[in-house]
């Protein structure tokens, strides 16, 4: 990250990839030159940011998905194995092999995998990169407060980011393996691992309090040339995330067991509590949901486009709406850079062949989002918000003839339509042209279809070209403010419902669903769909699917809010668009290439898509525990199934 601590990492990354046996005892402590890295403030931090280079290996950083552990894979995998998007599983490089469900001891997926090819590099796999970032932090806890050289700011500024890294690298090992022991030491080869799984309340309890001496030691911001490693809004945020989690119905449960038990109240109290302080927190700092009082429509739109990438030349580096980010500062999102395990990420997942404006494999099973997230944006009919079902119910919503119109704001900026234009640079619009006939259209199965039938445009900025590319960054934010009213409102409707407040939490679910909505030019919800608790509930989840489109989180919500069963019900649960161009060009006397896109006589067809399994059951809310893992913690319980 810090060009002048580049050499530091790459000598100490050589250390640990060097011998390592197993993933509690990453880096025997007799290849590691304690004396020299806690020297020094610099050499520490230096040492600390391998946390934070290895925030690059999750799926949504780079293009690595699957298949050998490398970084030549496409498509975006928590889109895809969620229904969130599909990604053509003929080609058995992409999610294919996840979502047969087949988990246990397959080491080519990257989701689920244990190989230990690149650990503690942007390459490696997400959960033993994990472990490596939380022994990275225990060294750091264990060393930092013997170090005589350091001053006191120093001292709390190392303490305080590495209490935020082993909170947040167990969160992502205990959300995807549920509750685990207190990894809270760097163990050696010799040590005992008779460790005892936790339930996950209690390993939540436990990152939480990692959590809250962050929040103590962490600045309220960093200088320019830090910008990226964690503060105080960014252990608030993962503070009232964590807590959301804990309360839900699938980390509801004690080790061993999976059933849906509803919410757990307390900790949906504490989520609420800790998402208000997070939110109360960033309004102090000025940081609340940037643009939130403009309403000029183009005005927002510049804004909230702003969130998900950035123009270099601005000097403007991320959108202050992000509390935590993996930061892309000076790095392609184009070409190949290896440094954080990229290949050309930006036309390999979101971008079909065509529009990558590259040849060889770039642009080849791309993802590209489904219809069944499609019908997540709401139509807006005389100033009232619409679900698409009732919309079609009332009479005013035809896949023909009101598709594409009068849809959330946020639908336009994040998708692109059939027909849909896109500008390059020097040469007015590119369109795309999924149909038979059109420029973009591969054969139903064919790796370079866009599979959905549409493409997404979140993080693709207008006039891009390979040539262009290196004049924007997209960013890759974990955890945006708007998630954190989004996480308040959840646990409010919960504990109260939509209309209610309570001591220390003194805004409705439905206010907090209301500013996330005003912030991105929505009108507020439809006032029909919060009469209940359980009637608003469904709005809620629908919210998060449409702000936190793409962004990684919905994977993990299906998963904790247990309703794979209705979101993959049916042999092909991914529905799909398939537009046809009936044009009567004989009529007309032109070419097809004389009739505009726009101008085109398209009809679409939604239809269940055959190839696109989702092939999960009650076992996979739960990832399997690495055998090596098994293995070796001798009372360690497997999860259920696997």
């Amino acid at each position: 990250m810090m060009n002048q601590f580049k050499s530091i990492l790459l000598f100490l990354s050589a250390i640990f990839l060097s011998s390592c046996e197993s993933y509690l005892d990453l880096a025997p402590d007799d290849l590691l030159d304690e004396e020299q890295v806690f020297s020094s403030y610099e050499s520490a931090r230096g040492y600390l940011d391998n946390c934070i280079a290895i925030l690059h290996c999750n799926p949504l950083s780079k293009a690595a998905q699957s298949g050998g552990n490398n970084n030549n894979g496409s498509g975006h995998l928590y889109a895809s194995i969620s229904d969130e998007a599909a990604c053509c599983n003929l080609n058995p490089r992409f999610a294919s092999g996840f979502n047969t469900g087949e988990w246990l001891g397959n080491s080519d997926l990257q989701e689920v995998g244990y190989s230990k090819d690149n650990l503690g590099t942007a390459k490696g796999m997400i959960i033993p990169n994990a472990l490596y970032g939380i022994r990275v932090a225990n060294k750091t806890i264990e060393k930092v407060p013997a170090m005589i050289s350091l001053t006191e700011n120093q001292k709390n500024e190392l303490l305080g980011q590495a209490y935020f890294f082993r909170a947040w690298y167990y969160f992502e090992v205990i959300r995807r393996w549920g509750g685990m022991p207190l990894f809270d030491v760097a163990y050696t080869t010799d040590a005992t691992y008779d460790l005892k799984r936790l339930s996950y309340s209690e390993s939540t309890a436990w990152l939480i309090s990692d959590l809250n001496k962050a929040i103590e030691l962490l600045p309220d911001s960093w200088d320019e040339v830090n910008i990226g490693r964690p503060d105080k809004a960014s252990a608030y945020g993962v503070r009232g995330m964590a807590a959301l989690y804990a309360a839900s119905p699938l980390m509801n449960n004690p080790v061993g067991t999976i059933e849906n038990n509803g919410y757990n109240t307390e900790w949906l109290e504490s989520a609420a509590k800790y998402s208000y302080e997070a939110i109360d927190y960033v309004r102090s700092q000025g940081r609340d949901m940037s643009g939130l009082g403009l309403t000029d429509s183009a005005a927002i739109a510049d804004n909230y486009r702003n969130i998900f990438y950035h123009d270099k030349a601005t000097g403007q580096l991320t959108s202050d709406d992000a509390l935590f980010f993996a930061n892309t500062v000076g790095q392609n999102r184009d070409g190949v850079n290896l440094n954080i395990g990229v290949n050309a990420d930006i036309s390999r997942m979101f971008l079909n062949k065509r529009f990558s404006y590259r040849g060889g494999g770039f642009g080849v099973g791309f993802s590209s989002p489904t219809q069944n997230i499609i019908e997540k944006y709401e139509v807006i009919k005389d100033g009232v918000a619409y679900t698409v079902a009732d919309a079609q119910s009332l009479g005013f919503y035809d896949i023909n003839e009101h598709a594409f119109d009068n849809r959330d704001p946020r639908f336009y900026n994040n998708i692109l339509i059939p027909g849909g234009a896109r500008s390059i640079p020097n040469g007015g619009p590119n369109w795309f042209e999924p149909w038979q006939g059109g420029d973009d259209y591969a054969a139903p199965g064919n790796e370079n279809e866009a599979v959905g039938g549409y493409m997404c445009k979140k993080w693709w900025w207008d006039n891009y070209t390979k040539n262009t590319a290196s004049t924007h960054c997209y960013n890759h934010a974990f955890i945006r403010v708007s998630q954190l009213y989004l996480d308040y409102a959840e646990a409010m409707n919960e504990l109260v419902g939509p209309n209610a407040t309570r001591d220390n939490c003194p805004m409705t679910a439905v206010e907090a669903i209301n500013l996330v909505r005003q912030r991105a030019g929505m009108i507020i919800v439809n006032p029909d769909y919060t009469t209940s608790a359980n009637q608003f509930r469904e709005r809620i989840r629908d919210e998060r699917a449409v702000e936190l489109f793409w962004e990684g989180h919905r994977w993990f919500d299906i998963r904790r809010w247990m309703i794979m069963e209705d979101v993959f019900k049916g042999a092909n649960p991914i529905r799909i668009l398939r537009t046809t161009d009936n044009t009567d060009y004989t009529a007309l006397g032109l070419s097809r290439d004389m009739v505009l896109p726009k101008d085109k006589n398209l009809t679409y067809a939604v239809e269940e898509c055959t190839y696109e399994p989702r092939s999960f059951g009650k076992r996979n809310y739960w990832y399997p525990i690495f055998r090596d893992h098994m293995d070796r913690l001798s009372v360690m319980q497997q999860n259920p199934g696997w």
